[in-house]
């Protein structure tokens, strides 16, 4: 495996947030299988004993990378959508942190998270999702009786099809048609959010 460069500033973070930081940056270049505890340490600059005194092992690390990862992506959200801009400035300017964001990461790690092998952090996953699914359904009724959405589509549709969205981005036979997960990814989230606009989509 690939070194990395530890860039840990003591002044700026705390111990576990520095072992969260690096497990992070791990994940995301690596996956989670092939990263160990040891790889975890070693980027971090501690001992495994401090390790095990702030994770029970390398899965709980990443269910806490994983709930940093959607805690971050749901204040985005909210920041973005509170704007006073057009509706579909907002959608676009969200798909880009969302694009952005899985640019970070290596297929693996986006694989990992959304199925086996670890059931862990695809049930944590689900039910992050789950509950972020349901700000977004009010965000969709209100942006629809706004008119910004079209009103032929039921916003319990668009719950369920962002759910069905989630099992491609785990789909070998589609992952293989791509040569990064951010090309799916804007493949979808494009297909998804400028088809439910009552304007098309327009830029």
């Amino acid at each position: 495996m690939g070194k990395l460069v530890n860039t840990r500033n003591s002044g700026r973070r705390t111990r576990p947030d520095e072992i969260l930081f690096s497990a992070e940056r791990l994940f995301y270049r690596f996956g989670v299988r092939k990263t160990t505890v040891g790889d975890i340490c070693r980027t971090a600059g501690i001992s495994r004993m401090t390790f095990y005194k702030h994770y029970r092992d390398k899965v709980h690390i990443a269910e806490a990378v994983v709930n940093k990862l959607i805690d971050e992506l749901t204040a985005s959200y909210r920041r973005i959508m509170a704007q006073k801009i057009p509706y579909g400035e907002r959608v676009r300017r969200f798909i880009e942190l969302k694009l952005a964001k899985a640019d970070d990461m290596s297929a693996s790690f986006i694989k990992e998270i959304y199925a086996s092998p670890y059931p862990a952090l695809h049930a944590l996953l689900r039910r992050r999702m789950e509950e972020n699914l349901k700000i977004a359904l009010d965000e969709y009724r209100s942006a629809q009786r706004a008119g910004h959405i079209r009103p032929d589509i039921k916003p319990e549709f668009i719950v369920a099809f962002l759910n069905i969205m989630a099992d491609m981005v785990a789909d070998e036979r589609l992952t293989r048609l791509y040569a990064t997960p951010k090309e799916l990814g804007a493949e979808l989230m494009n297909l998804f959010f400028y088809g439910i606009l009552k304007d098309k989509g327009k830029r």
